[in-house]
């Protein structure tokens, strides 16, 4: 529930929003307003824009868990954030179709977001087996001296700034902005998120690399970009989902480009042959799969994203197993 009281108009806008996909109101960074540096280009948050269609977020099918076995016993936390004990249950995860618009209010969050997060994945996984090292999560904030530069010299000096602090290659993502907390505004406040790579960074007991930080603060002499080594997080996915979902957007652009690769991750460096980005649907109880199913059953379900009672997954009685049919391709069903 939002506690927080905006002014009419924006309160409008964001009525708006929330009508259309309920999950923006998890994080303050989806829902707060932005402020405008009236710069020479104008940047928005990922997920501002208008709904790219029609079918943006429309249901076509279910992927259902049916291991009873597996989910006796196990007490968690539901969509909702409820603790619920799963026993004699079958598990149900509405399956949508997504766009690739990161600007779609709709789509941008689990469709355009978790595309680009896995294709990274995929990416930073081949450059791991290849013997880069662990990708390290770095944070490179803009010097306030360049704020009146152009993104995309931004950009190169972000890359240079990470160069010469010994990272060759990996990925970056721009944020245009942070969340001021005291106003509960997003303001301008210029930085990269990159996944990176750096031979000859080691962490220490205490998880951080006192060689780095000596050498990061000499360069910061020069360039005067802060570049942070942030925590080890649980997964690249994560990392990289995290990243993009907080993007900033180019206003006037057909396409904005949200994610460039450098060094030597560059697409002239480093051929990845195809990535397979498709993502394998688990059971969030049992971790389980879920093959896709049609509902031959009387129930029905929510499934308009922007309804207060909509779930993306939810347990049903056992009982109902038979009633989903898993689809076998090429036999017709939701595909």
């Amino acid at each position: 529930m939002i506690c927080l009281v905006f002014d009419v108009k924006y309160q409008r806008v964001l009525d708006v929003r929330v009508a259309l996909n309920r999950q923006i109101l998890k994080n303050k960074y989806w829902f707060l307003p932005f402020e405008d540096d009236k710069g020479r280009e104008t940047f928005v948050p990922s997920g501002r824009g208008v709904v790219s269609s029609d079918a943006c977020a429309s249901v076509h099918g279910q992927n259902v868990c049916k291991n009873v076995e597996g989910h006796n016993g196990v007490v968690k936390r539901n969509y909702d954030g409820v603790l619920t004990d799963f026993t004699n249950k079958i598990v149900v995860r509405l399956s949508h179709w997504w766009c690739n618009s990161a600007g779609c209010p709709k789509c941008w969050l689990r469709g355009w977001s978790v595309r680009v997060a896995r294709t990274g994945e995929r990416r930073v996984d081949k450059a791991v087996k290849r013997g880069f090292g662990e990708p390290l999560h770095v944070i490179a904030s803009v010097p306030l001296e360049s704020y009146g530069k152009l993104e995309k010299d931004l950009r190169k000096d972000a890359r240079e700034a990470l160069r010469v602090r010994g990272f060759f290659g990996g990925l970056l993502v721009y944020h245009h902005f942070r969340i001021d907390r005291e106003r509960d505004v997003l303001k301008v406040g210029k930085h990269y998120h990159a996944l990176t790579f750096n031979r000859n960074y080691n962490r220490g007991a205490n998880g951080v690399d006192e060689a780095y930080e000596k050498l990061t603060r000499e360069e910061f002499k020069r360039d005067f970009w802060i570049v942070k080594v942030k925590d080890k997080r649980a997964t690249t996915f994560g990392t990289l989902y995290y990243e993009v979902n907080h993007a900033s957007l180019k206003l006037g652009l057909k396409r904005s480009t949200v994610v460039t690769y450098f060094g030597e991750m560059a697409y002239n460096n480093f051929k990845g042959g195809v990535l397979d980005v498709k993502a394998e649907v688990k059971c969030p109880v049992c971790a389980g799969d879920m093959p896709k199913c049609r509902n031959d059953s009387e129930l029905r379900f929510v499934e308009d994203i922007g309804d207060v009672n909509y779930k993306a997954w939810f347990a049903v009685d056992a009982s109902y197993a038979d009633c989903f049919v898993e689809i076998v391709e090429g036999r017709g069903g939701y595909g």
